[in-house]
């Protein structure tokens, strides 16, 4: 079984998230490319399709809903998952982790897409009060919030999900 992971990243957290991935499903015999979304040229010979792609103004990245956008014909015709990282999104107030949560309804039903993984994120620097109030984040919280373990649990279910008929 042959696998795309396209992505699109700004800090690397997607591309490592996509990493992980791709490492499990490898580790289940699929054969898996890592290729950013913007050196996506030809996708036929995949059976399986995973887009990644951070987080950025409470909606998912403009490249990736591009990309689906442009891509959907061909995408709808394949097993597809769609992946993305917010650092705010175990560690913000609720009505930011609802818009974050929800930012992808709008690509999955384009192209009917199987399964959605959500992840923390990365930020290089804490966030200044201000913007800490805001979002309601604690000084306390990690620049890493990424939980690994839920990134291997949900490539494992992907697995499950690809194997299927």
């Amino acid at each position: 079984m042959n696998i795309l992971i396209t992505y699109m990243t700004k800090t690397n957290t997607t591309k490592e998230v996509g990493q992980k991935i791709a490492q499990v499903l490898s580790a289940h015999d699929m054969s898996v490319d890592l290729i950013p979304i913007q050196d996506i040229s030809d996708m036929i010979k995949y059976d399986g399709i995973i887009i990644g792609g951070p987080i950025n103004g409470m909606k998912w990245v403009p490249e990736a809903v591009a990309f689906i956008n442009e891509n959907q014909a061909l995408l709808r015709q394949k097993k597809t998952a769609l992946y993305f990282v917010s650092y705010l999104l175990h560690n913000s107030r609720k009505i930011w982790k609802r818009s974050i949560r929800t930012s992808l309804n709008p690509s999955k039903n384009i192209i009917n897409a199987g399964e959605i993984g959500m992840f923390g994120g990365k930020i290089e620097q804490s966030f200044p009060t201000p913007v800490r109030w805001l979002f309601g984040v604690n000084k306390d919280l990690p620049l890493d919030t990424i939980k690994w373990d839920d990134v291997i649990k949900w490539a494992n279910e992907l697995v499950e999900y690809f194997k299927k008929d």
